[in-house]
């Protein structure tokens, strides 16, 4: 059985506010060799911690990953279309030996797909702040205002 040691990495954030203020949050990654391969790859992104975990969770014995990030991924809270079971579902069995995944029913994810690093970084007020106002710079869930 394949065990990786605390694969969960936590960190603390400086989160710039619209007002300017900026406060610090505790932000946490699961961090595994196959996670982390799956995230360089679908990102484009080569320093990567693991893939975020969403922070909005009153139960944090479950896992689940950020939303902002994975969208439609099947291992997000609350899937608004038809959820995928992405290679990121596969690499967090595979590494975890929770469960054996039949590779072949992995799903193309193509939220987020190439965006960069600026996309896993940036929150919505950053990139719009910054003046990336052009569809394939921004974050999806971003809107001009």
């Amino acid at each position: 059985m394949r065990q990786h040691p605390k694969p969960i990495l936590k960190f603390k954030e400086d989160i710039e506010a619209i007002d300017g203020e900026t406060w610090t949050r505790d932000v946490e990654y699961f961090n595994t060799p196959t996670v982390k391969v799956f995230m360089k790859e679908h990102f484009g992104c080569q320093v990567v911690p693991g893939a975020q975990l969403e922070s909005d969770l009153s139960d944090k014995n479950v896992i689940l990953f950020e939303k902002r990030l994975f969208n439609n991924e099947l291992m997000t809270p609350g899937v608004s279309t038809r959820g995928v079971v992405s290679r990121l579902t596969w690499s967090v069995f595979h590494d975890s030996a929770w469960y054996e995944m039949n590779p072949d029913v992995v799903e193309a994810l193509a939220w987020g797909r190439g965006q960069g690093c600026s996309f896993i970084r940036n929150r919505c007020h950053n990139q719009l702040s910054a003046g990336n106002y052009e569809s394939d710079k921004v974050n999806p869930f971003c809107a001009e205002a």
